[in-house]
């Protein structure tokens, strides 16, 4: 079944455990951790690496991101959903949007990309 088909219970099961790897990888600023469910070529890419540890850095959003979140969304598109929750910072005040990419690449679901505005 494409991903863009599954329900929203279905994709919610699947992107929760990894949404939760990756806050904790921020956290922590550990990249392995962080980068556990994106393709070989983006974990590999040493740019991308260099680009989110600056990040980590400079951003004190990314490093707080509370453990709550709501729901908001799930947009799709061809192999494709974009998974859309508010969350707050433990350190930063105000609401954020998180979302989290998934695509379908050769049968297998990828972490394409992370957002937070």
């Amino acid at each position: 079944m494409k991903i863009e088909e599954k329900s929203d219970t279905e994709i919610l099961d699947i992107v929760d455990p990894i949404f939760d790897e990756i806050i904790e990888g921020c956290r922590a600023k550990d990249w392995n951790r962080y980068s556990q469910f994106f393709t070989d070529e983006d974990r590999e890419d040493p740019d991308h690496k260099v680009d989110i540890l600056d990040q980590w850095e400079n951003n004190p959003v990314l490093v707080s991101i509370g453990k709550e979140k709501q729901f908001l969304s799930i947009l799709r598109r061809e192999n494709e959903v974009v998974v859309v929750w508010k969350v707050g910072s433990t350190t930063v005040n105000g609401d954020f949007m998180l979302s989290l990419q998934l695509t379908l690449i050769d049968s297998k679901i990828s972490l394409t990309g992370v957002g937070l505005h």
